[in-house]
């Protein structure tokens, strides 16, 4: 009896029906660029009705328009009532909601006492504090269905912490803890938690920096890599389809840094003394991340 237990632990774990993504409804935020809009079309394309949410209108608008049933929302998820506006609209227009990607996301880098108060606000409020009050707001439908995916979109930021981004790193690594424990939580409610751990992306937010820019401070070498925002959609779609609860891009570098980052936690900070250009990397933060 014990081994049958073991089997069906280890095949609710690791196994199950794939989930389809076709005819799902699925919420996008931060989806005018980067990561969002490659997310947005790669749903479209596995047959999703997508609802995109955004402040940029005009951007945000230019990709519903190539998507077919794709609707725009823009709105400020830094407040409240936009949030409850949002979520609201799309059960009044499709009655339910499959899918939640919370994807938006502020980045601002540079020395930690440098960082204005407003900035050091909104990385909180957008990264964090949206990503949880979203999640509030559509899991009692998901769980009333018994059904229901929810990605986070994290970074390998909030488990390997450079210097330049303390304050974006904490923001990912509370979304990180936030995604265990909801999973945890949620056990036998037939709904997934998804965390997305990216490393370095090219995206507008990233923009402000070069391969060579990495280069120089050391964060460059075969062992990592920079990866195109359709490379985490496709991530994304992967880990729906096949119940995984964490994916972790950036290449081997940063697979194999986060274990030694945790085991190793003086040898990392050694590695930053010895090895790492931390003036270059801040630097790098500070023109990238704002």
């Amino acid at each position: 009896m014990m081994k049958a237990g073991i089997k069906t632990l280890i095949r609710r774990t690791f196994g199950g029906k794939q989930y389809n993504l076709q005819g799902k409804i699925a919420l996008i935020t931060g989806a005018s660029s980067g990561i969002g809009a490659a997310t947005a079309r790669a749903f479209a394309d596995e047959g999703a009705r997508v609802v995109l949410v955004a402040r940029r209108e005009n951007l945000l608008q230019a990709i519903a328009d190539e998507l077919p049933s794709a609707l725009a929302i823009s709105a400020d998820l830094r407040q409240d009532q936009e949030q409850i506006r949002v979520v609201n609209t799309i059960i009044e227009q499709y009655g339910r909601i499959d899918v939640l990607v919370n994807n938006a996301g502020v980045a601002r880098g540079g020395v930690t006492t440098e960082i204005a108060y407003d900035d050091l606000r909104q990385m909180v409020d957008v990264n964090l504090y949206a990503l949880i009050r979203l999640t509030q707001l559509v899991l009692p439908g998901m769980i009333q269905r018994h059904s229901g995916q929810i990605i986070n979109i994290s970074s390998a930021a909030g488990e390997v912490r450079a210097p330049g981004q303390a304050v974006y790193s904490a923001t990912k690594a509370a979304v990180n803890g936030f995604s265990d424990a909801l999973r945890r939580e949620l056990v036998g409610t037939g709904i997934n938690v998804i965390t997305i751990l990216p490393g370095w992306v090219r995206t507008p937010m990233t923009a402000g920096s070069t391969t060579d820019d990495l280069r120089q401070a050391r964060l460059y070498t075969p062992l990592f890599t920079v990866d195109e925002p359709q490379a985490v959609a496709q991530k994304i779609i992967h880990a729906i389809k096949h119940n995984k609860r964490q994916v972790t891009m950036g290449g081997l570098g940063v697979q194999l840094g986060i274990p030694y980052s945790r085991i190793f936690p003086r040898l990392m900070d050694l590695n930053y003394r010895v090895y790492f250009d931390t003036k270059k990397i801040i630097q790098i933060m500070k023109q990238t991340l704002q």
